[in-house]
């Protein structure tokens, strides 16, 4: 089982070069293309990490997941968590990665009162939908033509939540 921890500013080499090659393999699962991401400011990144919504997964020492999350605001929404980005790479796939995941996400949303989580996720990726129906999210609606893929073509998006309390 990997090692989950909250990452801090102090991992953002390591987390830019697990989202770098998360977007060689599944370029369509994010709504960065990999320039946008490359520039990307590191500082910024740097930033959201030392926010303290984000977790990583590690297996002997390297990074093979994160899950990320923002409450959202004003205060009247703050009982909502956007979830994303999730990224668990092949060779950990399968492993219950993803599960302790969203588990280490889940427990500190309801620590500070979080009452659900959502997220969107491409309508065609069939193997992320089945986890997420699988740790307790539902769907909810349809975004038709939600991301334009580097092809040029477009892709719809199933918004899911998971209700904690």
């Amino acid at each position: 089982m990997p090692d989950i921890a909250r990452l801090g500013p102090e991992d953002v080499d390591a987390y830019r070069a697990l989202f770098l090659r998360g977007l060689d393999l599944f370029p369509d699962a994010f709504l960065l293309t990999r320039g946008e991401a490359e520039a990307w400011p590191v500082e910024a990144t740097r930033e959201r990490l030392a926010a303290g919504w984000m977790f990583g997964a590690r297996d002997g020492g390297a990074l093979t997941g994160v899950i990320g999350g923002r409450r959202l605001t004003p205060g009247r929404r703050a009982h909502r968590m956007e979830v994303g980005p999730m990224l668990v790479m092949p060779e950990a796939q399968g492993t219950g990665t993803a599960a302790a995941l969203v588990d280490a996400l889940t427990a500190e949303a309801r620590a500070v009162d979080v009452l659900q989580l959502e997220l969107e996720v491409a309508s065609d990726n069939s193997r992320a939908i089945a986890f997420y129906r699988k740790v307790g999210f539902e769907e909810t609606g349809r975004i038709v033509r939600s991301v334009r893929t580097e092809s040029g073509g477009f892709l719809d998006d199933l918004s899911m939540m998971r209700r904690l309390g």
